[in-house]
């Protein structure tokens, strides 16, 4: 008795002293939602619909169906931080998606805790901070920056048009972010993941990004490249550049976003250029009005024709508190080509309710 309550003290003592030496946050999204996408699909002169209803669903943050249509990914996560001294600081972030969709497109992360971020920092206040691991890409800061409706998981953005090359997250990354010099900073991402036997299978990428952010403006630019082997041949080469910024001017905030991306395989060659603007206005201390239009082409492979890809996005906030909120959300996008006499055409609307801890 006397040794299992002198464990216990211990226990208690070296559970004090790390409590001491470090900070951990717990921090998570709940957000559910009732939404509703119909598609469009015309071909050789023939038009098929199809309308999708998702009630209470809580998104994976796909955006591509109505099932994973919510205004923001369900999560939780943990942060942790310590004082390293010397003006070094250690930290790690560990996040999961609630994965609590039943449909077929949540495939096998429906009842699971799927891994959002799983990496670990070290910084420092002169030289700036190294990070490896599970982490966002650095392409995403670039379309953040444009975007007025806070990358939200319904369709009718350029974020969710499919005009992006670049994953969401990672496993592989290392980053180094410098320190913010007159509001300008610099970043520099790269990921690798080769397997050799007698040939290299595998995917390299690499990132660059240079952010301004002072004031009433917010600038972000940022280039992606990757390269995907199988057995010793180059089957993708995908090239990407993002420049995104807004601009506060009190009652209304402005967001401009050009994207432009292309595949440097001969072979595979597609092309992507779309630019999209949007406003931001807060008209109560509770109600915040978001709205956002693009436009762009998209040619699929090297042997395709050209398409008209087009989108537009209204979505309104009531803020409870800072934690809890509705939203309503509606958006529209199409793909049209003339040459192919093909189109795809969709439109959603949803309503729901947000809380974040």
């Amino acid at each position: 008795m006397k040794k299992s309550l002198l464990a216990l003290a211990a226990m208690g003592a070296f559970a004090g002293a790390a409590q001491a030496q470090s900070s951990v946050t717990v921090y998570g999204v709940l957000d559910k939602a009732y939404s509703s996408m119909e598609q469009k699909v015309t071909a050789s002169g023939a038009t098929t619909t199809t309308t999708t209803t998702t009630t209470g669903g809580s998104g994976n943050g796909g955006g591509g169906t109505a099932a994973s249509q919510n205004y923001q990914t369900e999560r939780i996560g943990f942060r942790g931080t310590e004082d390293l001294g010397g003006g070094l600081t250690a930290s790690f972030n560990l996040e999961m998606r609630i994965g609590t969709l039943d449909s077929a497109d949540s495939g096998t992360e429906a009842d699971g805790l799927p891994l959002r971020q799983s990496n670990i920092s070290i910084a420092s206040k002169q030289f700036g901070s190294i990070t490896v691991g599970r982490q966002t890409a650095l392409m995403e800061n670039a379309f953040g920056a444009g975007n007025s409706s806070n990358q939200n998981n319904f369709i009718g953005t350029l974020y969710y048009s499919g005009q992006k090359f670049n994953n969401s997250r990672s496993d592989r990354l290392v980053t180094y972010a410098s320190p913010v010099f007159n509001g300008f900073a610099v970043a520099a991402q790269i990921g690798r993941r080769d397997v050799k036997t007698t040939t290299v299978t595998g995917q390299d990428e690499m990132s660059l990004s240079i952010s301004y952010a002072q004031g009433p403006l917010t600038v972000n630019v940022t280039h992606l490249r990757e390269e995907t082997k199988t057995a010793d041949v180059v089957t993708a080469k995908p090239e990407a550049t993002v420049a995104g910024a807004n601009y506060n001017f009190g009652p209304v905030a402005a967001f401009v976003t050009y994207a432009q991306g292309k595949n440097a395989l001969t072979s595979v060659a597609n092309d992507r250029s779309a630019w999209e603007v949007g406003a931001r206005a807060p008209v109560t201390k509770a109600v915040t009005l978001q709205a956002s239009t693009y436009r762009g082409t998209d040619q699929v492979t090297a042997a395709a024709t050209k398409s008209d890809v087009s989108g537009y996005q209204f979505s309104a906030l009531y803020n409870f508190s800072k934690r809890t909120n509705l939203y309503a959300v509606i958006g529209a996008d199409e793909t049209k080509n003339d040459t192919a006499g093909t189109k795809t055409q969709r439109s959603t609307y949803g309503v729901g309710a947000r809380h974040t801890f």
